[in-house]
């Protein structure tokens, strides 16, 4: 039985179907595993300069199973990270929701210039730098770092050949994505996920979308109609987060006080 076509893969088809903006696509996982131990709190002067790394570098290795996530304290929260990824120790934190943050500092120019140093210290391979976009890849796990020019978006998952040692088959095929347009933008998504008719998108990259129009009480209101009426399990109502899953597919609906962030994951 073939392989499931990933979802980086996916989307990149997807989007060159229909013209869209470009999406990132990580070629390959870069598998490897840290020798250390947990994140280290890393040090910074007062001043506005831009934050430096303590992070022992990792030995790759051919192990293809991905590595257990970790929990670490950032910004009084406590969130489970891919292991070895480390943040600036003046980091605030606007929302973290399964496998996403939203940063509102440091600067998006200086968090970027901070992983683009701190992951391949970690063990990671950073496989595309589009300025305000980076992809990276290892240890089982893929992820992005982007910039909105006011926050910035962290996403990762573990990478869908580490999840599991088993072939796929059956429900374990995820429904393929579907491509619409909402708020002017061509964006994929899991297929049945809709929109409400005024939405307004703030940003969208691979694997989430944040929106500023309805207002969040609106939008979390629509999604625990909508969501199951496309065929999806609400699996946690935690309020301001829910969390999804469903072809295949899961995801969270996050909210902030004046914005909405959907992410998903094969």
């Amino acid at each position: 039985m073939s392989q499931p076509i990933s979802l980086r893969r996916r989307l990149a088809i997807f989007a060159a179907a229909a013209s869209a903006s470009t999406l990132l696509v990580a070629c390959s996982d870069a598998t490897t595993s840290s020798s250390g131990g947990a994140s280290s709190t890393l040090a910074s002067s007062p001043s506005a300069a831009a934050p430096s790394m303590t992070t022992a570098p990792s030995t790759a290795t051919g192990s293809a199973t991905a590595a257990d996530p970790q929990l670490i304290v950032v910004d009084g929260r406590t969130i489970a990270v891919p292991p070895g990824i480390s943040f600036p120790e003046n980091t605030k934190i606007e929302m973290s929701s399964m496998n996403q943050l939203v940063l509102k500092a440091p600067l998006p120019s200086e968090l970027l210039e901070f992983f683009r140093t701190s992951l391949p210290a970690a063990g990671y391979l950073i496989v595309d730098d589009l300025g305000e976009i980076l992809s990276f890849s290892g240890k089982g796990w893929t992820g992005t770092v982007s910039s909105t020019g006011t926050d910035t978006y962290i996403s990762y998952k573990q990478s869908s050949s580490s999840t599991s040692a088993a072939p796929a088959t059956g429900s374990d095929i995820a429904a393929d994505p579907e491509l619409i347009d909402v708020d002017g933008r061509s964006i994929v998504l899991p297929p049945g996920i809709s929109f409400p008719e005024n939405t307004k998108i703030k940003a969208s990259s691979d694997g989430y979308v944040t929106l500023s129009a309805p207002a969040p009480a609106a939008l979390l209101d629509y999604f625990r109609t909508s969501l199951p009426g496309a065929g999806y399990l609400i699996v946690d109502d935690l309020g301001e987060v829910l969390n999804f899953s469903g072809k295949g597919w899961f995801g969270t609906v996050a909210t902030t006080t004046d914005e909405t962030t959907i992410s998903f994951n094969l």
